[in-house]
């Protein structure tokens, strides 16, 4: 996790630090502060240090951009399903369409369908995973 400061008084983006760098820089704006009898060990302790000696700052997580954590199975079956329905117009009226109704009272793709699900899950799998190297 990593987390930022900003000074909202003077309009300055202090950086983005990881935790340890965090309690760091906090532990330098005590010090700068004539705070330095103050024990600032830890994450909370740096926090609390901000919110309570330190109104013109705020702090905050960051989020970094575009990373995403996904089931690459369930990514792959959703992104293959939606392929499959909107390719199989020509054998189907309705998503219910692509499925037949088994022995055990499940319903299951229709066995065109399959085909045509299989390649698309083989499909975006292994984009999937390719990418996410």
């Amino acid at each position: 996790m990593k987390y930022s400061i900003f000074n909202v008084i003077d309009n300055v983006d202090l950086g983005i630090f990881t935790e340890a760098e965090f309690v760091h820089k906090v532990r330098q704006i005590a010090v700068e502060n004539d705070d330095e009898e103050l024990s600032i060990t830890c994450i909370g302790e740096a926090k609390d240090y901000l919110r309570e000696y330190c109104p013109n700052l705020e702090f905050g997580k960051v989020v970094e951009d575009n990373v995403v954590s996904v089931n690459i199975l369930e990514l792959a079956s959703e992104l293959a399903h939606e392929r499959t329905l909107g390719e199989s117009q020509d054998i189907c009226d309705s998503e219910d369409d692509m499925y037949d109704e088994d022995t055990e009272g499940c319903f299951v793709y229709k066995e065109e369908i399959q085909d045509r699900f299989n390649l698309w899950y083989d499909y975006f799998y292994s984009k999937i995973v390719e990418i996410a190297k």
